[in-house]
């Protein structure tokens, strides 16, 4: 299923049938006094892949409180990978625009006594946690929506603050303090051994620093995406200056995109687009020095196994959606009605011009200083290992 910050259809629907059904859904029933701890846990999130990384260290507090309890992740084909690669639910269940009713009655059968919906602004995870009869229900009460009236714990949506804090508020209602700083994800070293070989095989040098070049934004962020000539640019002048091997990475819709941006460049590169699940890609940007990329999942999932970015804004807030990690670089392309996004998908442009307005120089600058400090840390790290 595609993003649903992308189908325009999606949203007509759930800005008017969604705002409709929320305000003809009976309020939840006031609360009595303080239960035990919740025996069953749904946390619900639909989109995308970037945002439910974000949520992962809370998740961990929510499972860390509440040992003895079941969690259910409400999800769909966009973001339950990112819950299968952290594993700490107990249960998925997929939501889709035609499995509607299925999800109610496969929560309603869970008997949850409690849920956490970290959707932003959609109304359909909202609806779905009502008519399933979940007694206590922690979600966004979003500015223009109407979302908001069907929780027992509604809070405030801050479009100030960095969306991994936002998520974090939610836990406020079950007594926990949020989780500080980017998540973590530990990647296991098979793995990473696999993604080597698949580099060697590749034919890029062996020993280089990884560059992993990922320039797509999904399948609806055409807006959020440099152009591929500069991203060639940039590919080619790290090859000028020193040793690297270049992977270009996205979903396999994004593979034409990655196969023009290597057309583009003079040094080789391996176009792993559309070749890589989530674990492997994971692995990958373990191995690397540097991801250079628009504003786009990869971003968390580099800073979730510890590899810096250097991520390109344009009509996004890097507030509220950059890198966390102090090793990171934001480039933002300087523009008039810059940055223009609240909820994800209301572009003030038809273009890019915000994007365009990021030179060539200035990400190959930050790129080539996070490889130099990446080769740092290797030499660092070999000079201090035993013989």
């Amino acid at each position: 299923m595609r993003g649903l910050r992308g189908r325009k259809g999606f949203k007509r629907v759930d800005a008017l049938m969604g705002g409709l059904l929320c305000r003809l859904t009976p309020r939840p029933r006031p609360r009595g006094p303080r239960e035990g701890p919740p025996r069953t846990i749904v946390v619900s999130k639909l989109a995308a892949m970037g945002d439910t990384i974000l949520l992962l260290p809370h998740l961990r507090l929510v499972r860390e409180a509440f040992p003895e309890a079941r969690m259910i992740a409400l999800a769909s084909s966009v973001n339950r990978d990112v819950f299968d690669l952290w594993g700490g639910v107990d249960r998925i269940v997929e939501w889709s625009p035609t499995a509607t009713l299925k999800a109610v009655s496969e929560i309603r059968r869970e008997r949850a006594d409690a849920a956490v919906d970290f959707e932003q602004w959609t109304h359909v995870t909202t609806l779905l946690l009502a008519w399933a009869g979940v007694p206590r229900r922690i979600g966004f009460a979003t500015a223009g929506f109407a979302r908001g009236r069907l929780y027992t714990d509604p809070v405030s949506h801050d479009g100030r603050i960095h969306e991994g804090e936002m998520f974090g508020r939610l836990l406020a209602p079950l007594g926990l303090q949020p989780a500080a700083g980017p998540p973590r994800v530990s990647i296991p070293l098979d793995r990473r051994a696999v993604i080597g070989a698949r580099i060697a095989a590749a034919g890029l040098r062996p020993g280089a620093t990884i560059v992993v070049i990922h320039p797509g934004c999904g399948a609806h962020g055409w807006q959020r995406e440099w152009p591929a000539a500069r991203y060639a640019a940039v590919i080619d002048a790290l090859a000028d200056t020193g040793s690297c091997a270049v992977v270009l990475t996205g979903s396999a819709g994004e593979r034409a995109l990655a196969e023009e941006t290597a057309a583009l460049c003079r040094a080789p590169s391996w176009v792993a687009a559309g070749e890589l699940s989530l674990l492997d890609l994971a692995a990958l940007v373990a191995e690397a020095g540097v991801v250079v990329c628009g504003n786009t999942g990869i971003v968390h999932l580099a800073e979730a196994v510890g590899t810096p970015v250097v991520a390109i804004h344009g009509p996004t807030d890097p507030v509220r959606w950059g890198p966390r990690d102090p090793r990171s670089r934001t480039i933002k392309g300087n523009h008039p009605c810059s940055p223009c996004l609240t909820l994800g998908f209301e572009y003030a442009c038809a273009g890019r011009p915000c994007m365009e307005a990021v030179g060539t120089p200035e990400v190959a600058a930050a790129a080539a200083e996070l490889i130099d400090l990446a080769r740092t840390a290797h030499r660092t790290l070999s000079a201090g290992m035993p013989c």
